[in-house]
């Protein structure tokens, strides 16, 4: 006779440890220092410029991998060297 398992099937469900990470912009003044300004993330945030952003409750958050993926896109490739 086939035993039933009573745990849930959770095959192809993500898992909180790969859920998205929600950062603030105190954090990402932290962890990017030089980088991400504070106050230079409010006011990308006022001219609907910048990375995503999402509000819980009165509190602003962004996507860590979005934020990333943001700063990558503004990766300038160095010019090719004239020849000489």
């Amino acid at each position: 006779m086939p035993s039933h398992s009573s745990k849930p099937d959770t095959s192809g469900a993500p898992s909180i440890t790969s859920a998205p990470r929600y950062v603030d912009d105190k954090t990402l003044e932290r962890e990017f220092p030089g980088v991400l300004r504070r106050a230079t993330l409010q006011k990308m945030r006022r001219e609907n410029r910048g990375p995503a952003t999402y509000r819980f409750s009165r509190r602003v958050y962004y996507r860590l991998d979005e934020v990333l993926a943001w700063i990558e896109s503004h990766r300038v490739s160095p010019t090719a060297e004239r020849a000489a």
